[in-house]
């Protein structure tokens, strides 16, 4: 038997937050793996769950860090093709579907298809201040009692999760917040 922990790198996020993330999705039919990476918590809410996952990625990693570039001298096919080979192995023990989709796909077409249907997402993309509108996006993705969940949540670290969380968080739209480890959580009211 395949154990998806074999599908995380350095920079994948820990074994207590993907149990964390996937015992808050319990149940709920539709989810966002935004910033996949190499697929081990979309493969294992589809195991687990009887649940639609959409993986979306740029597969290219994030321009100019160095942990990230240090991870992808392994790939040098890319991340899209490891990706692919990952659920080739264990999409036989799925429950649910994995779909995956380019960042660019996925705005250009997919998204607006998406918008107020998705009961559930994590957020791990870019951290760059420069790029947090995504989380505006994707938040007009969610449905009224929709999971919004990301990683990096560390205060005063990561400012391109913090400002935007805290605006979202500031517009009324969310109610209950919480931050366990590097992972907040917040529901849509």
């Amino acid at each position: 038997m395949i154990d998806t922990k074999e599908f995380r790198t350095d920079h994948s996020i820990s074994g207590a937050d993907v149990e964390h993330i996937l015992e808050s999705i319990k149940g709920r039919k539709t989810f966002i793996d935004y910033g996949c990476h190499l697929g081990h918590l979309s493969f294992e809410a589809a195991i687990r769950y009887d649940v639609d996952v959409i993986a979306v990625d740029n597969f290219t990693g994030t321009v100019g860090d160095p942990h990230m570039r240090a991870t992808f001298k392994n790939y040098p096919n890319g991340f899209k093709e490891i990706f692919d080979d990952n659920m080739s192995k264990v999409q036989d023990r799925f429950i649910g579907r994995v779909e995956a989709v380019t960042s660019e796909d996925f705005w250009s077409s997919r998204a607006l298809e998406l918008a107020g249907k998705v009961d559930s997402m994590f957020i791990d993309s870019s951290h760059r201040p420069e790029e947090s509108g995504e989380y505006e996006k994707l938040a007009n993705l969610l449905k009224s009692g929709g999971l919004m969940m990301g990683h990096d949540y560390e205060d005063g670290f990561f400012l391109g999760v913090i400002k935007p969380v805290t605006e979202l968080r500031k517009s009324g739209r969310f109610g209950e917040f919480a931050v366990k480890g590097t992972v907040f959580s917040m529901v849509v009211q």
